[in-house]
């Protein structure tokens, strides 16, 4: 590498005026360019795009019922801690005043009591004569682990049938919203925004219909045919600012929900409710049109409607079209600029930047483009000051060279991305560039939490160094240099380590070597880095490699479309594979003889993400794990665990259960036959009071056991999916299960209600299975509920399902027992329940009941406050 000379400065000739003109051009628009291109001074651009803000007509169909100091004084400083009938009642004035819409600023994402009550009022809003459309908000959770994951907090499921929009906003460097994203993909679900979601319900479009309606490209959403919104590469739409906070028409929460408002000013409206003007509320943002002033997130999102309503997106200026304008604001401006004396420049300078606004504000007015002022004002003003700019261009020069010389001196060091090699490319460079002896490296070790010598430890003391590393700031003595490895040395953190420079015989080193090892210290910091993170990629991927191939168990790897791109001996020797091998699995999997359905429910699990699956390959049987290839999900890792020993087990378990109970019912059976005999016995060789006593209890536990018996057969029945279906109808069948307990309930003062709001559902199941299910349920309602308690079934339809709930007021489930509930033969462990009997069977008998037949059970208990189950059944 040959040794950095310094660049001659050239002389700027202005004997011909338009070669002066030409070439002042040409630098004034190459230095702007430059800040365009890197993206400088964004604040500032930002700036000047706020003068293009003015007030301009708004819309008419927008309200905002604010929440305000006067609404949270009233129900509480905490919008989520109010009880959602307040919401309920507001929705039922507003869609009896003939609101057409009304969006909910607010997140109501944590389940409540009183969802029902607010689905309620958002069924009865669309059925009631305007027609009220519901729009709820959702949002990006920004507790995620992972910030790149999208992650939504969405509504309670009761209130997901309202539609659905995101209030995301998008701020720019200063600070100031301007963007909104018109929708956000979560969990394979795409949310759209507040103000479109809000202005599709205006038009009448079910949320159900939104995916068939809108339609993506990568520069324009397309809401309607008369609707059509650029975007950016984000797929984010420049929000247009009709006015500044308080625009907008506002009504207090409070005053609106009491019935002091007029109704007739929401007949028709679009009404937004969010957080407006409370004290200590945080929703509030900068944005252009403020002027330093905050504006609340439901005005922000009222403006965006009306974007839409008004179909008035603002559009920001074309890169090709901004570099025109610098072009020939450079040009034209330095053609006449360099032609006039001082004082007439000033005044062109001056009329020049005026014109540019007034041509920018017709723009904005008209066209609706946002033009990018700051960079065409920057080419007019370096070429206005002319000898200042040839003064700053011929100094960036030098330094140019300088970084150019630099840069591939760099270049060079980062050809080979072994960490030692770059160590050794990294001295190399610091010694021929400032002609010193040696070089010394020291780099950061995250483990140890300290300074690692890596090359020449030797020749400097280490404290020199940790001095450099600590201070963040180049150290000077005398014959050595000491500078911080910063990737980004304005930026804040802790720097990767410290390079150090000795001249040969104590020699000092002059301030132009000390400018360009402070200038090489910058340069091959990132070159460092990159080598390190290489070097320990290499280490892992080497890692990675030696467990795959030492794995025991098959593993594939394949591509987006299941197409075969690594293996290890195992997965090569159970599917008969080459090495070479590029199949697709259902390929592999045929040349198997795995059966045709099988492998098409294994590609079906890895289209709907299913993380687990049996699969039989042969006479073995594995357990299939699959898992996404990376985060972008380019491709599938599927693991095979053999479980066939395990199956075996499993099976001569349920025969030995099957065998067991079949022949502990025959001499159950003759017990209880004997003691009915003994206990009805009324001939003058009856039993004794004692012996009676005696033959009752061995009676009742031959009852018990054959009861246990029962439920253990019947769960291994269910288990191996035998139901003797039939159409029947739901609601009667409860209605029986109730009859039988009424009495008992009676007995022990309790009210038991049974409350349907549906007179007919007709179910195709097993009746005998789900009559003893709901009965299990009843029955542990009114043992574990005290005398005077209060159960309650209910029946009800959801989205094609029977829901089933049955109710209690009794001791409660502690929160320790939740996890175990279902498990078989587990009790729970309280002194309160202690003393009633049971064999802990019958919730594990009633849940697998319920999952052989495609349903769910759920449940919610706090003890000492009664129980809830609730029971999900497929129609």
């Amino acid at each position: 590498m040959s040794t950095i000379a310094t660049p001659p400065v050239s002389r700027l000739p202005n004997r011909r005026p338009l070669r002066t003109a030409l070439l002042l051009g040409g630098l004034a628009a190459a230095f702007s360019l430059l800040i365009y291109a890197g993206g400088l001074f964004e604040q500032i651009q930002l700036l000047f795009t706020n003068l293009l803000y003015t007030d301009s007509p708004r819309s008419s169909q927008v309200v905002i019922v604010a929440i305000d100091d006067q609404s949270l004084g009233a129900y509480g400083r905490s919008v989520a801690s109010w009880p959602r009938t307040l919401h309920a009642d507001l929705l039922d004035r507003l869609s009896g005043a003939g609101a057409r819409v009304v969006a909910f600023d607010i997140l109501f994402d944590l389940p409540t009591s009183a969802d029902d009550a607010f689905a309620g009022a958002i069924t009865r809003a669309r059925t009631s004569s305007a027609g009220t459309r519901t729009v709820l908000a959702v949002a990006s959770d920004v507790s995620t682990t992972y910030p790149d994951r999208h992650a939504m907090l969405i509504p309670a499921a009761p209130l997901r049938l309202a539609a659905l929009g995101h209030v995301d906003v998008s701020a720019d460097p200063d600070g100031a919203v301007r963007w909104q994203p018109l929708h956000v993909e979560a969990a394979n679900v795409d949310y759209l925004a507040l103000s479109a979601a809000t202005y599709l319900s205006y038009l009448r479009i079910p949320p159900g219909s939104f995916a068939q309606v809108v339609k993506f490209s990568p520069t324009r959403v397309t809401l309607t045919a008369q609707r059509v919104i650029p975007v950016d590469a984000a797929a984010r739409m420049l929000i247009n600012f009709f006015g500044a906070p308080g625009t907008y028409p506002i009504y207090s929460y409070r005053a609106v929900h009491d019935g002091e408002i007029d109704p007739a000013v929401f007949k028709g409206k679009i009404v937004l409710v969010g957080a407006l003007g409370a004290t200590g509320v945080t929703d509030s943002y900068f944005v252009p049109i403020a002027r330093g002033s905050p504006m609340s997130g439901v005005e922000i999102q009222a403006n965006a409607l009306d974007t839409l309503i008004e179909n008035q997106p603002l559009v920001a200026e074309t890169p090709g079209a901004q570099i025109a304008v610098i072009l020939i604001a450079a040009l034209v401006g330095s053609a006449f600029m360099t032609r006039l004396r001082w004082y007439q420049t000033l005044a062109v300078y001056g009329f020049t930047l005026i014109g540019s606004f007034l041509a920018a504000s017709v723009a904005f007015s008209l066209a609706h483009t946002v033009i990018q002022l700051f960079h065409p004002v920057l080419t007019l003003t370096c070429v206005a000051t002319g000898a200042l700019i040839i003064s700053i261009i011929r100094e960036a020069r030098y330094r140019q060279m300088v970084q150019t010389l630099l840069a591939t001196a760099t270049q060079l060091s980062e050809q080979r991305l072994i960490l030692i090699d770059t160590l050794d490319n990294v001295a190399t460079d610091v010694q021929r560039l400032l002609g010193c002896a040696s070089a010394s490296i020291w780099l950061w070790d995250d483990d140890q939490r300290r300074l690692l010598a890596v090359y020449n430890p030797s020749l400097i003391a280490d404290t020199k160094a940790n001095a450099a590393f600590e201070s963040r700031e180049l150290l000077i003595e005398r014959d050595r240099l000491f500078a911080p490895l910063s990737l980004h040395r304005n930026a804040p953190g802790k720097p990767i380590g410290v390079v150090a420079a000795l001249q040969p015989s104590a020699h000092r080193f002059d301030p132009q070597q000390v400018t360009l090892f402070r200038m090489l210290a910058d340069q091959v910091a990132p070159a460092l880095e990159n080598s390190r993170l290489y070097t320990r990629q290499v280490q892992q991927t080497d890692l990675l490699e030696a467990i795959l191939i030492s794995t025991p168990d098959p593993i594939l790897v394949l591509d987006a479309a299941h197409r075969l791109i690594r293996t290890n001996e195992a997965a090569r020797a159970l599917f008969r594979l080459e090495s070479s091998d590029a199949q697709s699995l259902r390929a592999i999997l045929s040349s198997a003889g795995v059966e045709a359905d099988l492998i098409e429910g294994m590609l079906k699990a890895l289209s709907t993400g299913e993380s687990q699956r049996d699969v039989a390959i042969g006479a073995q049987s594995f357990l299939m794990r699959t898992a996404p290839l990376q985060r972008a999900q380019t491709g599938w890792v599927i693991g095979l665990n053999d479980v066939s020993l395990l199956k075996e087990f499993d099976a001569l378990k349920t025969q030995m259960v099957r065998m067991a109970s079949h022949d502990l019912r025959n001499p159950l059976g003759i017990i209880t036959g004997f003691t009915d005999v003994l206990l009805t016995d009324k001939s003058a060789t009856a039993l004794a009071a004692d012996q009676r006593y005696y033959v009752q209890l061995i009676d009742e536990a031959a009852q018990r056991m054959l009861a246990i018996i029962s439920d253990l057969l019947n769960i291994e029945r269910l288990k191996a999916g035998r139901l003797d279906r039939e159409s029947f109808e739901l609601g009667a069948l409860i209605e029986q299960v109730v009859g039988e307990y009424r009495a008992g309930a009676e007995s022990h003062a309790q009210i038991l209600r049974f409350e349907h709001t549906i007179d007919l559902i007709m179910l195709n199941a097993d009746p005998v299975q789900l009559r003893e299910a709901f009965g299990n349920l009843l029955n542990n309602a009114t043992r574990y509920t005290p005398d005077g308690g209060s159960i309650t079934v209910s029946l009800s339809m959801r989205e094609q399902n029977a829901m089933v709930a049955v109710s209690d007021t009794g001791y409660g489930i502690p929160k320790a027992a939740h996890a175990k509930l279902f498990t078989a033969f587990y009790r729970v462990p309280s002194p309160t329940t202690a003393k009633l009997a049971g064999t802990g069977l019958g919730l594990s008998l009633v849940k697998a009941t319920v999952e052989a037949h495609g349903g769910t059970i759920q449940f919610e208990s706090d003890e000492g406050r009664g129980s809830t189950f609730r029971v999900t059944l497929p129609l």
